[in-house]
């Protein structure tokens, strides 16, 4: 498994080549390449959301109503550039 530590959280991928963003020791998205993003629930039911990070403002201040979507955003973008990162990485 490679974990990557920021300053409130953790993104690990894990043997399934899912990826997850924790934030207090809690898992809160996972990022599934064949299928997308998904949010974790107070019942740990995973629900499907979009992505983020070609959201226009309008559209991602009412995803904010529902869920913390700005910090969801930044993770989303920061899953990308890891994912980029571990390709790079997997094929040299």
């Amino acid at each position: 498994m490679i974990s990557y530590e920021y300053q409130n959280s953790l993104i690990t991928y894990d043997e399934n080549q899912n990826i997850w963003y924790y934030t207090n020791g809690t898992s809160s998205m996972m990022y599934r390449p064949s299928s997308g993003f998904y949010l974790q629930k107070e019942n740990k039911k995973m629900e499907s959301i979009p992505l983020l990070t070609d959201m226009k403002e309008e559209a991602l201040f009412q995803e904010a109503m529902l869920y913390d979507a700005y910090v969801l955003k930044g993770a989303q973008e920061e899953i990308h550039k890891l994912r980029i990162k571990y390709e790079n990485n997997k094929n040299n």
